[in-house]
């Protein structure tokens, strides 16, 4: 967000603008009829010890089997179905080897701050081999979507990455004199820092390239310190989860977007579902409601300036949405907060604009004052050159009184710049909470 700069006896222009945004992508998918064999969109087909998935033109990121089951195989098969698609079906802890420690850097209202986080090459390795693609015999189930969204919330047994990393990120918080509400948001501006995969966004828009685009696990996103709109999110989910707050997926069809929803007061929320919308791939403030580029889905921060509640409209701005892995927990309250100061910013730019226009009237007067004053005086001095003593007389009180008008109107002009320079401090403390 941009910076306004505050000078004594200056006119400021006031510029209210958002940081270079990320790029967002998200393809849908959708459940084939039944019968069909179907691969992710965005990745190649994959051979399943259940059945062979046949490479075929689709939305879906669904795998199923080509031919019925028999009655004498069915109940086997859906047990193995089962394993495939949770993580945590294998009881046996993944070995921690290949150490690796990667340090977070990342900014939360005006402050920077750094954690190190301990990973490990083994854990990486588990999740990269796991699979991407939901697995299904048959007609697949009404909630596929559900079912394929908390497989990537499953983690590896034994590992406890995601909730080590949400007790870290709350304990920064708080030895920072951080409250609750403003620890969820430093949580999300954590997840919001990691730099977004534009290659990978870029391959899922394109409809020559149909490999390397699925969903990854939270981990390989912490691993790889990158990830697309999707992966962001599914990582966000998880910390917050692991802290106790109602989460939610956020999926947008028309938009090809998805983002996180933190359970908040309902008449706050950005949907009747009660959770306010978070994104995951610029800093932005929890609740407000990004634009998409239609050439790249890339979002653009809302104007602030967009009327009241324009910026939280959800429904305006990215359209109908679906809900999934939807909890209930602790709520987050910050966006009550967030709501006034938006609404304070909106003031004030009025009032700035209005004491800008009363500045350059103040000051053009005095200029026109000041010229007048600068012509008696040359006046005067002639007069006194030329012992012109009756015109200098006549002149003295007029030019005596210019001066006392002078001073008048200039500090009158002092007093208005002080005003304007106080709203515009004000203005640049309430862009900061934002940031």
């Amino acid at each position: 967000m941009g910076r306004i700069s505050v000078g004594k006896l200056l006119v400021i222009g006031i510029a209210l603008t958002y940081g270079a945004m990320a790029l967002f992508v998200w393809r849908m998918y959708h459940p084939a009829t039944s019968g069909s064999a179907v691969v992710p969109a965005a990745q190649t087909a994959q051979v399943s010890h259940i059945a062979q998935s046949v490479p075929v033109p689709a939305t879906s990121d669904v795998t199923a089997d080509a031919a019925p089951p028999t009655e004498a195989t069915e109940a086997a098969r859906s047990a193995e179905v089962a394993a495939e698609n949770t993580p945590e079906a294998n009881s046996t802890a993944v070995a921690r080897t290949d150490p690796y420690r990667k340090t977070f850097t990342w900014t939360y209202r005006g402050r920077t701050y750094t954690l190190n986080v301990d990973l490990y090459g083994s854990l990486y390795g588990y999740y990269f081999n796991r699979p991407k693609v939901f697995t299904y015999y048959g007609t697949p189930p009404e909630n596929w979507e559900e079912q394929y969204f908390r497989m990537f919330l499953e983690t590896a047994p034994g590992d406890a990455t995601i909730a080590v990393l949400a007790r870290q990120l709350r304990d920064l918080g708080r030895a920072q004199g951080l409250s609750d509400d403003r620890i969820v948001e430093l949580v999300a501006a954590f997840v919001q820092a990691i730099p977004y995969d534009t290659p990978k966004a870029q391959r899922i828009l394109s409809t020559a390239d149909l490999t390397g685009g699925t969903l990854v696990y939270p981990y390989e996103t912490l691993w790889q310190n990158t990830g697309v709109y999707s992966d962001k999110s599914i990582l966000l989910y998880a910390l917050l989860h692991a802290l106790g707050y109602g989460v939610a997926l956020l999926t947008y069809d028309e938009q090809q977007h998805m983002a996180v929803g933190v359970q908040c007061p309902a008449a706050y929320a950005s949907y009747p579902s009660g959770y306010c919308y978070i994104e995951t791939t610029t800093p932005m403030p929890i609740g407000m409601i990004p634009s998409l580029d239609a050439k790249n889905n890339q979002a653009t921060a809302p104007s602030l300036h967009t009327g009241a509640g324009g910026v939280f409209d959800a429904q305006r701005a990215l359209g109908a949405v679906a809900t999934y892995a939807a909890t209930q927990g602790r709520v987050y309250t910050g966006v009550i907060q967030t709501h006034a100061i938006i609404k304070e910013i909106n003031a004030l730019q009025a009032s700035i604009a209005a004491q800008k226009a009363k500045i350059l009237s103040k000051e053009k007067k005095l200029n026109r004052i000041q010229r007048g004053i600068e012509r008696m005086a040359e006046k005067l001095q002639k007069y006194k050159d030329r012992e012109a003593y009756d015109k200098y007389n006549a002149l003295v009180d007029p030019y005596n009184a210019a001066l006392g008008d002078h001073e008048e109107e200039r500090k009158k002009l002092i007093k208005r710049l002080d005003a304007y320079n106080h709203a515009i401090a004000r203005y640049n403390e309430l862009i900061t909470l934002l940031q």
